[in-house]
């Protein structure tokens, strides 16, 4: 039953956001590029513009794509069924990191409602790739932790590794699981110790024969090697007490630990009859009032930060000229009353998750004695996933990945399990779950429909009026598809979209712009208000054009 209604709840999201356009979201236009290059020269080779493996996701891609050919609309199918196959593997973790049925049930559907989780379910984005490894790796390594068996290490290795050949960061639940297998020994003896270590060096030395692979091939991507290069220096300031890298540290702590406060709010309501119990719920209410008129003062509200996915103005990024453009007035990105609740929900569960953190060193300490090792290993992947972040930079919908174990981690805190949800509780439950779905899932609707409309135009540009990647500025997407390996070194020109613009004679835009006449509109099945209610095709008016334009 509750597999049944997990996968319905799904289905009527996924009916609600209607997903259809064969178009690129986000980045995923960089990961296509490696499914096309596989199909061509037979070998995986990753766009400068990737940050991560991406090995398993390619091939599931090419797969698809030999078998169907190639189409954004069939690359998003593989996304969606291994969104529905990545909230099974969810409940599973859940169940064996010891949540009864129901919490398992509520605590999969906390992931399912997040405005992340319905935009990267209906894209070829790849953070629910690692993610699927990650907690297929996690919930083996916890079964080995509470009953070591060959075949479950095995079993946790073997998804680790992939999981590490998708998405790097997934190496912290191999560490997590060491520091975690050493705290329930009670005798160390050769095999056990190996057994702790085992894990991670065997998914290091896989990242490190990938890293050979492609340094001797096809090349390590640009973007990998900025990020491997600004963790070491960036961490030495902060160690160094530096007062920018401090400064910078404290204030992604507090922007992931916003994110994170927003989307577990539910789970707080699930978790109110043991919070109650233990007599927490006054100083949980006092902390979160305080924090809220701090929160509004300071006007630090979510999204708390810019050209992300959640943005003030629905679902995002908003990836054409005026909409990226915070300069230019094509939306309306006030905070309005809605963020102002948004706000209060984010504190909620931003002031339980510091009261959970308050009271971790008691719970670890309980835990050692009885040799679990559960909420240790879970409070190291948190650590191990967020500080990283906090010290280079995120982007919001990296909160997805380690909200399970932030989950899990306030249950084990709160011995949720001894105190059932009351009445009260679980109609709150349900009210906010189901609110955060429909919120998400209509906003999600309108990044469709505006990607539509925009897509449209550039339709109409390229079939209608000539137009090409080299004079038509439409958006990140479209120019990164066609443009990034050709003008990757050079850039957009002077005075254009940073995206890759070379000539902006024609240009997908939300409004008008000077020098500018509108080509033609194509309106958008909006039903949010802030949403652009249509989509413009510009063009330069013809005086304004150079006159080597002009004679192409």
């Amino acid at each position: 039953m509750y597999i049944a209604i997990l996968l319905l709840v799904q289905l009527v999201l996924m009916g609600i956001v209607f997903p259809v356009g064969n178009f690129p979201l986000n980045d995923d236009w960089a990961y296509a590029h490696s499914v096309l290059w596989l199909l061509d020269e037979h070998r995986l080779r990753l766009s400068n513009w990737i940050a991560m493996n991406l090995l398993p996701q390619t091939l599931l891609g090419a797969a698809a794509a030999k078998l169907f050919g190639f189409s954004f609309t069939g690359l998003r199918a593989v996304t969606q069924l291994l969104a529905m196959l990545t909230s099974l593997v969810a409940f599973s973790f859940f169940r064996t990191s010891g949540l009864s049925r129901p919490a398992a049930l509520v605590a999969t559907l906390v992931l399912v409602v997040t405005p992340w989780w319905q935009v990267l379910a209906n894209s070829y984005m790849t953070d629910l790739y690692g993610l699927l490894f990650g907690l297929l790796a996690a919930t083996y390594f916890l079964r080995h932790l509470a009953e070591p068996r060959p075949m479950f290490l095995l079993l946790a290795v073997l998804f680790t590794v992939v999981g590490v050949l998708q998405r790097q960061v997934v190496l912290v639940i191999p560490l997590a699981s060491m520091r975690a297998w050493y705290a329930r020994l009670t005798v160390w003896r050769r095999w056990s110790v190996i057994q702790g270590v085992l894990p991670l060096v065997v998914a290091f030395a896989a990242e490190v024969a990938y890293q050979a692979y492609l340094k001797g091939g096809p090349g390590i991507p640009a973007a990998q090697e900025v990020i491997h290069g600004r963790l070491f220096p960036m961490l030495v300031g902060v160690l160094t007490l530096k007062t920018e890298s401090v400064l910078w540290l404290f204030l992604n702590l507090a922007g992931l630990l916003g994110y994170l406060g927003l989307v577990v709010t539910p789970w707080v309501s699930w978790l109110g009859g043991a919070i109650r119990a233990m007599g927490l719920f006054r100083w949980l209410v006092i902390g979160g009032l305080c924090l809220f008129g701090i929160s509004v003062a300071w006007d630090w509200m979510p999204p708390y930060r810019e050209n992300h996915v959640i943005d003030l103005a629905g679902i995002g990024p908003f990836t054409v000229h005026d909409g990226f453009n915070r300069d230019e007035p094509g939306l309306d990105r006030s905070t309005g009353i809605f963020w102002l609740s948004m706000t209060f929900l984010a504190v909620v569960g931003t002031t339980a998750m510091l009261t959970a953190a308050l009271r971790t060193p008691s719970a670890l300490v309980r835990e050692f004695s009885e040799r679990t090792g559960y909420t240790l290993f879970h409070v190291c992947v948190v650590l191990a996933y967020l500080v990283p972040f906090a010290v280079t930079d995120y982007i919001d919908r990296y909160v997805l990945f380690v909200l399970p174990f932030v989950l899990v981690w306030m249950h084990s805190v709160f011995v949720a399990a001894a105190v059932p949800a009351g009445r009260l509780a679980l109609a709150v439950t349900v009210v906010l779950v189901s609110g955060y779905g429909v919120m998400s899932a209509v906003a999600t609707h309108d990044y469709f429909a505006w990607n539509r409309a925009r897509w449209e135009a550039i339709e109409f540009a390229t079939q209608s009026l000539g137009a090409n990647p080299r004079t038509l500025d439409g958006g990140f997407e479209y120019n990164g598809f066609f443009n990034f390996e050709r003008m990757r070194l050079s850039g957009s020109r002077q005075g254009k979209s940073p995206w890759w613009v070379e000539d902006d004679r024609y240009q997908v835009a939300f409004s008008g712009r000077a020098g500018y006449q509108v080509v033609k509109t194509f309106p958008v099945d909006v039903w949010l208000s802030r949403t652009p209610a249509r989509v413009l095709l510009i063009r330069r008016v013809e005086s304004d054009v150079p006159l080597e334009a002009r004679l192409n």
